[in-house]
């Protein structure tokens, strides 16, 4: 649903031991912290009761910041939104998050002022959505109208906390495609957003830099989508830098791009590495390194027969069990096929990347 913030804190929603925390549904119901280590810690009583029916809303789309920290780049204070919830249609923004103590809730549990604002964009579906503490902005990108189906190509921007209405950016000779993924960095102050175009009959990634405030977009690069990756993310790095995530069925990428700061035009460094397991959604960087959310496959039938041991085998003596385990990796049903595997997520933390050196055409491999 969204992030914690990982600033040394004396609540968990600032993040644990320096940790970025996922707060996720739990299988037996309520809500939960998901460690890296694989653990849940159940926060439900930590929860406002409106924020809580929010949380249960299928609907709703939810925008945790794009900073790696709660205090990043920004003179916005704590009890600032950790999250936002924008409507269904992305026509606003319906709910924001705050924290009171060691306690969550909406505006609606705190008896805050309302997050909805004058102007809004029009009724769509399949929008983008950012939402950046350090400049106070939430934004709406492209999607398809819900009166005609046709692809929009606009994007939206209100201020959250500071006064404001919704506007409409106005672009300076460009023409937004079908938006794949989009963030803000705060080292540029640029909209950064990875779209999609048809360009004579081939499909093309472009990823632009785009000055919300003049309407001014530089262009990043542009890919031919040739490869199996089929999943893209932009989020930030901890110094602010921008970085993108594919993944396809069997493989992960990242890359880097360096810019210097406040510069419109410059040279962009990149770094990327390409590495096994897909990946279920986007990785995010904290104060102690970075989490990989990794799709993995593992035996089902290893754990079953272990299971059935335990009911219907306690007769068996020591002997026969650990000749069982001898024989767990070979096949195990009537027709001596292969154990069956099972995709499962697992949370790696990592210190660093392990980005190399590479090009701006060394990107169209992750896209």
């Amino acid at each position: 649903m969204w992030k914690t913030l990982p600033d040394p804190a004396p609540s968990w929603w600032d993040g644990l031991a320096r940790e970025d925390s996922f707060l996720v549904g739990l299988a037996g119901g309520g809500f939960g912290l998901a460690r890296a280590d694989g653990r849940a810690i159940a926060v439900d009583a930590y929860l406002g009761s409106d924020l809580k029916s929010r949380l249960a809303d299928p609907t709703l789309t939810w925008a945790p910041p794009v900073e790696p920290y709660l205090t990043a780049a920004t003179t916005i204070p704590a009890e600032g939104f950790h999250a936002l919830a924008f409507a269904a249609d992305g026509t606003d923004v319906i709910e924001g998050v705050l924290r009171q103590g060691a306690t969550l809730g909406t505006t609606v549990d705190f008896v805050r002022p309302p997050t909805n604002r004058p102007g809004s964009p029009s009724p769509r579906k399949d929008f983008t959505t950012v939402f950046t503490r350090a400049e106070d902005r939430a934004f709406v990108l492209g999607g398809k109208s819900l009166a005609d189906n046709a692809t929009l190509h606009d994007v939206w921007m209100r201020p959250v906390q500071g006064a404001g209405e919704w506007m409409a950016v106005a672009l300076q000779d460009f023409t937004l495609g079908d938006v794949l993924a989009a963030t803000w960095s705060y080292r540029d102050h640029r909209l950064w957003v990875l779209d999609e175009r048809v360009v004579k009959g081939d499909k093309v990634a472009r990823l632009v830099r785009i000055d919300v405030y003049r309407g001014v977009v530089t262009t990043v690069g542009e890919w031919k989508r040739t490869s199996s990756f089929d999943r893209q993310w932009l989020f930030l790095d901890r110094d602010g830098v921008v970085l993108l995530a594919a993944t396809s069925k069997n493989h992960h990428a990242i890359a880097r791009f360096a810019v210097p700061p406040l510069v419109a035009h410059g040279t962009i460094g990149v770094r990327m590495a390409i590495d096994s397991h897909p990946l279920a959604f986007a990785p995010i960087a904290d104060g102690d390194g970075y989490s990989l959310p990794l799709v993995k496959k593992v035996d089902v039938e290893e754990n079953q027969d272990e299971n059935e041991g335990d009911s219907q085998n306690n007769d068996k003596d020591d002997k026969e069990k650990n000749d069982k385990q001898k024989d767990d990796k070979k096949p195990k049903d009537k027709n001596n096929s292969e154990p069956k595997k099972q995709e499962v997520l697992s949370v790696e933390r990592v210190k660093t990347l392990g980005l190399k050196s590479a090009t701006l055409s060394d990107i169209s491999k992750m896209l």
